[in-house]
């Protein structure tokens, strides 16, 4: 493990419940994409970057060479899977700078990143997932769920940019937590061990 630490992440999919799915079907989107307006990760990016979006405070923690592993809530799928293991890269300072580099080396800027040239997903392309109350207007509902986002990236302004170890968007593999100690998901991501770490690798043969 060197120095580097391993973290453990999780997040609702897209095919978490009847919003989602019905996304799926009508876009053919990858059945295990983050599904809320802003991707966090953006799991379809060559380069997904991470932010204090769904995690506030976790971005900051992260240094180079850390990796974090990326599975489901159990909600609505009964299961956890395993969808993908990321390696910090480079880490920027803030948004604006993160959205910049992608411009300077032409390649798409990851969807969470808040920036005036990226936007949230429509509403019907996300799993609708939120904490939006008496608001039933699509539109001013999705401005409101963007807006909340934007808020925390002003906050927590540091983006983590990763490069993908391994990535399963549409038949991951299920992970039996009962290989492993201690609860593995929490909001604030625990750090696996190394017999735990090995456990997970031998698990989707990275």
């Amino acid at each position: 493990m060197n120095n580097s630490r391993i973290y453990l992440n999780s997040f609702n999919p897209l095919i978490i419940n009847n919003c989602g799915k019905i996304a799926i079907d009508k876009y053919n989107f990858p059945l295990f994409i983050d599904g809320s307006c802003r991707r966090e990760p953006d799991f379809e990016n060559e380069l997904p970057s991470i932010t204090g979006l769904c995690r506030p405070g976790f971005a900051e923690k992260l240094k180079e060479k850390d990796i974090i592993v990326y599975v489901t809530n159990k909600k609505g799928i009964g299961v956890r899977k395993v969808i993908a293991v990321l390696e910090v890269i480079k880490i920027f300072e803030n948004h604006r700078q993160a959205a910049d580099w992608y411009i300077k080396e032409n390649k798409p800027i990851p969807n969470n990143i808040m920036v005036d040239e990226t936007k949230p997903f429509d509403l019907d392309k996300t799993h609708q997932i939120h904490r939006i109350k008496d608001i039933t207007n699509d539109i001013e509902l999705l401005k409101k769920w963007n807006l909340l986002y934007e808020l925390r990236g002003r906050k927590k302004q540091k983006v983590v940019q990763c490069g993908v170890l391994y990535k399963e968007l549409f038949y991951p593999i299920t992970l039996d937590e009962s290989k492993f100690k201690r609860k593995l998901t929490a909001q604030n991501p625990p750090i696996l061990n190394e017999k735990d770490w090995k456990s997970l690798k031998e698990l989707i043969q990275l």
